[in-house]
């Protein structure tokens, strides 16, 4: 199996690719914009190919999708514009997403079903948002978009739903104060959220991707309840509770708040 990985030098893209690249039979190729930024062992491998080029050379990107198995796009961002709690420093560093997220990944998925690929997983990784209209939230109105384009295609896709990562929601959303060493929580602390680990998403996504049965109704891989984990028993999610014991808060590994809560009350004025 060939596997394309578009975006292949970012943080999940290297956490998959590390995975992949452990299987029997199958080959990777990754797909950047600077093969530099590609860690090393993974650019040396024998079972890996990198290709440098950029997100709107359709010669080179169609290359790279041809004779593909699988394509797995990881062009990440969000559109920038007027989101109520960010900086405006903050939008200028993702005025681009449009462009590369949206553009881009609508030109992938084209080259992709021209050249008959078996399967696409988009760059999401969210909850279940089907139900959620363009402009309800900024985070998600180009990932809502995507949903929207490949409904219009017969392309095999594949989203994996996770629900948010634990490593940036606990203090985006203001869980986890490591000023203060405190917890905070909303109601009365017993609702269910749905939030995955990195390492978590990422070992699923490794499993769906040679599989070729996951891409579920409507061309989506649902996590929802009942969960699908099933799929993959060997898999043990941990709980955010078992996450904040293994793992220290302090390493930015594993606490990468997109906007941190002081940024965010800074940007209100407060």
């Amino acid at each position: 199996m060939i596997v394309t990985i578009f975006g292949a030098n970012g943080n999940l893209s290297v956490r998959i690719t590390r995975l992949l690249l452990q299987k029997p039979n199958l080959s990777v190729r990754g797909y950047a914009r600077n093969i530099s930024k590609i860690p090393e062992d993974i650019r040396n491998h024998q079972q890996y190919e990198a290709i440098q080029s950029e997100v709107t050379d359709e010669e080179k990107i169609r290359g790279a999708v041809r004779s593909a198995d699988v394509i797995v796009c990881q062009y990440q961002g969000f559109d920038g514009m007027n989101p109520p709690l960010l900086s405006p420093a903050r939008v200028t560093l993702t005025n681009n997403a449009p462009s590369v997220v949206l553009d881009g990944q609508k030109r992938l998925i084209d080259i992709c079903e021209e050249e008959k690929v078996g399967r696409f997983f988009s760059s999401a990784f969210v909850g279940d948002i089907r139900g959620m209209k363009v402009g309800q939230h900024e985070r998600m109105i180009l990932t809502l978009q995507i949903f929207q384009y490949l409904e219009t295609k017969k392309l095999r896709s594949v989203h994996l739903m996770c629900g948010a990562f634990i490593e940036t929601w606990l203090e985006y959303s203001g869980v986890i104060d490591l000023d203060t060493n405190t917890v905070s929580c909303w109601g009365t602390g017993d609702e269910i959220w749905d939030l995955t680990s990195y390492d978590d998403s990422i070992a699923y996504t490794a499993e769906a991707i040679p599989d070729k049965s996951a891409d579920g109704a409507n061309g989506v891989m649902l996590t929802k309840d009942p969960l699908d984990n099933s799929r993959y028993p060997h898999i043990k999610p941990q709980t955010v509770e078992e996450f904040m014991k293994t793992h220290d808060l302090t390493r930015p590994e594993n606490l990468q708040a997109p906007n941190s809560k002081s940024a965010r009350v800074e940007a209100l004025g407060k």
